[in-house]
């Protein structure tokens, strides 16, 4: 159960008597911050006033107004980049890479890695290195923060405007 929550099932079963902002720091075991941002949001909502004024927050007397059930919060989904772009960020950052390399960092599947690669290998952005300890990629021109888009007949560049055509392979 969420701070806010236990919080709030507490200013419940004390809210006819009072209850003060300390009281809840024991009761849910949070600090003093958290629970002064709680009680600065039931304030606003209304759902309790300060019934005795005192020295500080912590130590008001509130009651509860409003029992209505607390409502969900709406959690803010956090903006990740799409794949492509993360495997672009990786090429761009490391500049000599392999397949692993790519896969680990951008977080990636295998096929979608190697057939991105294998598209802007195509296109002369990057090149494919045979050594010792396997198939390394180097980037040759570095196009940008937006990754490059991959068509059926090569790769459009959206930082410079510039389509790369797929060279035929020998």
């Amino acid at each position: 159960m969420s701070t806010r929550r236990e919080a709030w099932r507490y200013m419940c079963q004390f809210g006819k008597t009072g209850f003060t902002g300390t009281q809840l720091v024991l009761a849910t075991e949070s600090n003093n911050e958290m629970i002064r941002v709680i009680l600065r949001e039931m304030l606003k909502e209304e759902r309790i006033v300060i019934h005795e004024v005192r020295t500080t927050m912590l130590n008001h007397i509130y009651k509860v107004k409003n029992y209505s059930p607390l409502t969900r919060r709406v959690k803010k989904k956090v903006s990740r980049p799409k794949v492509l772009q993360r495997i672009w960020n990786t090429c761009r950052i490391l500049k000599v890479f392999s397949l692993y390399d790519v896969q680990a960092t951008a977080e990636a599947a295998a096929s979608t890695s190697k057939q991105y690669l294998n598209a802007l290998e195509r296109a002369k952005i990057i090149r494919k290195i045979d050594t010792a300890d396997g198939e390394i990629y180097r980037l040759n021109a570095d196009l940008g923060p937006k990754h490059p888009e991959s068509t059926p007949d090569g790769i459009k560049c959206p930082n410079r405007d510039k389509f790369y055509p797929f060279k035929e392979r020998v």
